[in-house]
């Protein structure tokens, strides 16, 4: 059970300190899934954010994201491409009750990426969202550690690292109210490449089950 975690950019250009192996860094794309994981404690990941997308037809589309500034959100660019308006959730385990609520119609995606084709695998699927009113950072609500870029392209072969999100508990399974998370193991690039081409490169983060064949974000 293989798959693909897609790091962002910016991530690559922030903090001048090492992000330990063990930092719990949150999952990002559209087709997000958590398999084999835990239910989530309430400020275990302060950083996760809840991102709800509407459509101009009302279809709504719900992804992850990571707080990184008292009024921006990392998150996919499939995520947000098409949209109408996002509403972003903070500081929260249940996604029926949380700290930080708010709506924009503003945000940002990577300029290479194809936003008439948000279904397709692509390259920098990264999106930044700008919040018109500022979080108050709590215990449970709190930006994410940035990588520094001294450390952007760290070799995490078989390093533990651990995702989270409210993606599917199961292949057709049901889609949880509550934060799961989830242990994962660094896969080689050169590996990962090799069964998924060209779309994996050196910001790419590969990954694949830790100590149980069926932990995953992503089940087939």
């Amino acid at each position: 059970m293989w798959f693909v975690l897609f790091s962002s950019l910016l991530c690559h250009q922030a903090l001048s300190h090492y992000i330990p192996s063990n930092y719990a860094e949150p999952i990002q794309g559209r087709q997000g899934r958590i398999v084999s994981g835990w239910d989530a404690e309430l400020g275990q990941f302060p950083y996760q954010a809840y991102v709800r997308a509407v459509d101009n037809r009302g279809n709504i589309l719900t992804c992850s994201g990571s707080v990184i500034d008292a009024k921006w959100v990392l998150s996919s660019a499939a995520c947000v491409a098409g949209r109408q308006s996002v509403t972003v959730l903070a500081g929260l385990t249940n996604v029926n009750n949380a700290e930080y609520v708010s709506e924009t119609r503003r945000w940002y995606t990577y300029p290479t990426f194809d936003v008439n084709e948000p279904g397709r695998a692509q390259q920098n699927d990264i999106s930044l969202i700008y919040l018109p009113i500022a979080m108050t950072f709590t215990d449970n609500l709190k930006s994410i550690q940035l990588q520094s870029r001294s450390d952007a392209y760290n070799d995490y072969t078989g390093v533990q690292l651990t995702a989270s999100g409210w993606g599917l508990t199961w292949t057709n399974g049901f889609r949880p109210t509550e934060l799961q998370w989830v242990y994962l193991s660094g896969v080689p690039d050169a590996q990962c490449r090799g069964l998924f081409g060209n779309i994996v490169n050196q910001n790419t983060l590969c990954a694949r089950y830790w100590n149980v064949t069926t932990q995953s974000i992503c089940e087939w």
